[in-house]
């Protein structure tokens, strides 16, 4: 799916700036505030999508995280350089990540100009931090995602996308939040090896005026 996100091999190992482009999420509201905790299991059993061969998508609660980030709008080609922004701000202040960087997408890059796209870039932090013009520092509250895990470059990450958003509707859910990127290992030297979780807020759709008149009659 994404070139650019290939260069955060630089950014995480050697604090450089990828320039090349990605292709982000659907759209979503940003992340609401709350404290720091572990994940814990998935709530629903993995359940393979037949469009793409192998993709496996599960229901699972993601914890409450405190996160910095830098919002951007605009082309994906800037990525590269707003992470190496964002490394350097984190050794500027002596900061000690505690999770996977991200990105969370709020527009649909074949719906919005390039010009109009927004996203943030983001670390996971601990701790009392200060942000200032160029950083936030943001929490993000407790959620249930749909989420799949993609093994390979990461240009290859587009279908994964599809199958994730199809499963959510043919599954009863629809989007609840921005959707989100996670590069598990950027610093990989092995294109083939690298991980990139992809989660998308969820919540069960609204029942239809059918279902809500079995529910009279005791269904839950």
């Amino acid at each position: 799916m994404l070139r650019v996100i290939m260069t955060l091999v630089v950014i995480v190992a050697l604090g450089a700036a990828p320039n090349e482009e990605k292709v982000p999420p659907k759209e979503i509201k940003p992340a609401e505030e709350t404290k720091q905790v572990e994940e814990v299991k998935p709530t629903e059993e993995v359940q393979v999508v037949p469009s793409v061969p192998q993709v496996e998508v599960m229901l699972k609660q993601v914890a409450p995280m405190k996160f910095i980030s830098i919002f951007h709008q605009g082309d994906y080609s800037q990525m590269g350089k707003i992470f190496g922004e964002l490394y350097s701000w984190i050794g500027k202040n002596s900061i000690s990540p505690v999770g996977a960087p991200f990105g969370i997408y709020y527009d649909n890059p074949e719906k919005v100009a390039p010009d109009s796209c927004r996203y943030e870039l983001c670390v996971p932090v601990e701790g009392n931090i200060v942000g200032d013009s160029l950083v936030q520092v943001k929490e993000m509250g407790a959620m249930e995602v749909a989420s799949t895990i993609h093994k390979g470059a990461y240009e290859n990450v587009g279908p994964y996308w599809e199958s994730i958003y199809t499963w959510i509707y043919t599954n009863n859910y629809e989007p609840a939040g921005a959707g989100m990127e996670l590069y598990l290992n950027p610093q990989t030297q092995s294109p083939d090896s690298l991980l990139t979780e992809i989660r998308v807020p969820v919540k069960k759709q609204s029942p239809t005026p059918e279902k809500k008149k079995e529910c009279h009659h005791g269904e839950k």
